[in-house]
């Protein structure tokens, strides 16, 4: 409610919505989270394509290249990918990245990888009062 225009219509939103609380009512814990995990990351991606803020997950902004595998990046609001060389302040590599882009979160170190970058892209655009998701889902 907070990233979406007031009072316009968001029917590929909500309905992604209605598919993400439909696959948390028959979740069970033996299925393990990896399934909710994807759900989730397409879901707040689909946000930021919503509001305008999406970028290339395969072009590097900085320098119009291709996304290495091996490099590292950095999402930065209003840019998009910036290839970086100090890997410590919330760089990413790029096969993460990737895979995110072709919808393949399978590998665990991956989805955990991609939790974080996700948060990194949506803190700009919720401003400083946190999600409450996670009381929500409780």
């Amino acid at each position: 409610m907070r990233l979406l225009p007031e009072g316009e219509s968001q029917p590929e939103i909500f309905n992604y919505y209605k598919n993400i609380l439909e696959a948390f009512s028959s979740y069970e814990e033996t299925d393990g989270d990896a399934g909710l995990e994807v759900l989730l990351r397409t879901f707040e991606w689909l946000l930021v394509q919503q509001v305008g803020a999406a970028f290339s997950l395969t072009e590097a902004a900085d320098t119009g290249q291709l996304i290495l595998s091996q490099g590292y990046y950095r999402p930065v609001a209003g840019q998009g990918l910036i290839s970086v060389v100090d890997t410590s302040v919330g760089a990413f590599l790029g096969s993460s990245i990737l895979k995110f882009s072709q919808g393949d979160l399978s590998d665990a170190d991956t989805r955990m990888d991609i939790k974080r970058f996700m948060r990194v892209v949506l803190r700009p655009l919720l401003g400083s009062r946190p999600l409450k998701s996670q009381e929500l889902f409780r």
